[in-house]
């Protein structure tokens, strides 16, 4: 079988949706179906580029910077997204029969060059939504619901689902939520996943070894945007900042990313180092020093959200350490299994308390190790998620 993956951002990208599809692209390999990727890369001095990966046929196409800290250049950026790929690669794409198209939202915009390619061949398309765009945007005050952008927002949503055959949400609350707003009979749930095995001979850098040396150190790595909150771990960080063993890590690109990094150089941090988003090699080196890792939501926010990154701290057997927003029930997956400790953003004192457990106590800190590596192979694995897909179509 010949299946297309459509991700916004592949490796080496070291954000979670890049290297979530990247490891499912490798299982579809192993079990002998013909992969190819097809993604964007802003750093190529060319339209494109096509090349194989561990057997893997990836294309790549420069559009821009898809996670421009400019809100208006990224929103342009992805609106015209379909349209500039489809320029670049239809002589590629119109000379293959795809038996499957596996899709990565966010973004939404996917819909012109779908639409394009299953009037070719009328081909299958799993989506795998794993962010309700534009939905959190009123949710977090970014956008007003009287918006006429986001009623353009909500049609590009709508035709994007519309020639979805079948759409993978990441939890039963976003299962609930398509049963109240959107025809229900497509959705069904696909939790993240990640291949457990962590990557071996990491080597990390001078720069971030001098930097969390004998300390006990609490990663954050991902988007810095809105959706995120970083305000909140910064908060946390600010709290605990007499404790001298610990450092706070922030690794990412997003929006946000130049408002967070004032606000650290304003209030003279000593605790908290922040740096653009790196290699997914380094990231993982990275996660392998590390002892705790650290998730943020905005308070504001209405749906239910399990971060990919999640999965990556649980790979290096990290505990989860979280400041969400109410209503999300990840926190009751990560306490039924003692994998961690989930507190409600704006409760800065649970928060504290929650992070002081994991950092005073090291027998708690090596249980709740573990029991994230265990709740990861228990739930989030690579073979579930390829397994799903290929049973929503009937395939092995």
């Amino acid at each position: 079988m010949k299946i297309l993956i459509l991700v916004d951002r592949y490796k080496p990208n070291p954000i979670s949706g890049a290297r979530m599809m990247e490891e499912l692209a490798i299982e579809f390999t192993k079990r002998k179906h013909k992969v190819t990727v097809l993604s964007t890369d802003h750093v190529l001095n060319q339209k494109y580029v096509r090349f194989k990966d561990d057997g893997i046929e990836v294309i790549k196409v420069n559009i821009g910077k898809i996670n421009n800290p400019s809100k208006i250049i990224r929103t342009f950026i992805e609106v015209t997204l379909s349209y500039r790929i489809w320029v670049a690669t239809k002589k590629i794409l119109t000379k293959k029969k795809y038996d499957l198209i596996i899709c990565y939202s966010p973004t939404i915009f996917w819909s012109g060059l779908i639409s394009r390619l299953k009037s070719l061949h009328n081909t299958y398309v799993y989506l795998v939504l794993r962010d309700l765009f534009p939905h959190w945007l009123v949710d977090a005050k970014v956008i007003s619901k009287f918006n006429p952008i986001y009623y353009y927002f909500l049609y590009m949503e709508k035709k994007l689902y519309n020639l979805s055959s079948r759409i993978g949400v990441q939890s039963p609350k976003n299962l609930d939520f398509f049963k109240k707003n959107i025809e229900f009979s497509k959705f069904e749930i696909l939790y993240n996943w990640t291949k457990p095995e962590i990557k071996k001979s990491l080597k990390i850098s001078k720069y971030f070894e001098n930097q969390i040396k004998n300390k006990l150190v609490l990663v954050y790595g991902g988007n810095i945007g809105v959706a995120q909150d970083i305000s909140n771990i910064l908060n946390l960080a600010k709290n605990l900042e007499k404790n001298k063993k610990i450092i706070f890590l922030i690794i990412g690109d997003g929006t946000e990313y130049e408002k967070i990094k004032l606000i650290i150089k304003k209030n003279n941090f000593k605790n908290v180092i922040i740096h653009p988003s790196i290699l997914n090699m380094e990231y993982q080196a990275i996660l392998n020093k590390s002892d705790i890792g650290l998730i943020s939501l905005n308070k504001n926010l209405r749906t239910e959200n399990l971060p990919g990154k999640m999965l990556e701290y649980m790979k290096y057997s990290l505990p989860i350490l979280a400041s969400i927003n109410k209503g999300n029930n990840f926190d009751k997956l990560i306490h039924e299994h003692s994998a961690g400790f989930v507190s409600f953003n704006g409760d800065d004192k649970t928060f504290k308390k929650n992070a002081l457990k994991l950092i005073n106590d090291k027998l708690m800190l090596k249980k709740t190790s573990k029991n994230s590596k265990n709740l990861l192979n228990k739930i989030f694995h690579v073979k579930s998620a390829a397994d799903r897909i290929s049973e929503s179509m009937k395939i092995k």
